[in-house]
């Protein structure tokens, strides 16, 4: 991408009122958000979730991914929801048509 088609298509200043707004959330709320859709089974038993990780995403994308990973290995509870891990090779934040 060239660096006029770069301004043309982004907007610093959304930076401001949208993912800064995230990165001042305390980390427990997601924590808690987290466990409620995936450790509680009483909702939706049957749903499948799946971890789908792209190996060239930006760091913190493949840093969360790693947490989450980590946390299925490591401390999740038996009755929880079951989590796939699946990683997509090559792949960006958005990944092309094709691309596997």
């Amino acid at each position: 991408m060239s660096a006029e088609e770069l301004t043309s298509t982004t907007d610093p200043a959304a930076l401001a009122h949208s993912t800064l707004a995230f990165t001042r959330v305390d980390s427990q709320v997601y924590e808690e958000n987290m466990q409620a859709a995936l450790w509680d089974r009483s909702v939706w038993p049957e749903v499948r979730v799946a971890l789908v990780w792209c190996d060239a995403s930006v760091g913190p994308t493949m840093l969360a991914g790693w947490y989450l990973a980590n946390m299925v290995a490591t401390r999740w509870p038996a009755r929880s929801r079951k989590v796939e891990l699946v990683r997509f090779e090559g792949g960006e934040s958005f990944p092309a048509s094709g691309q596997a």
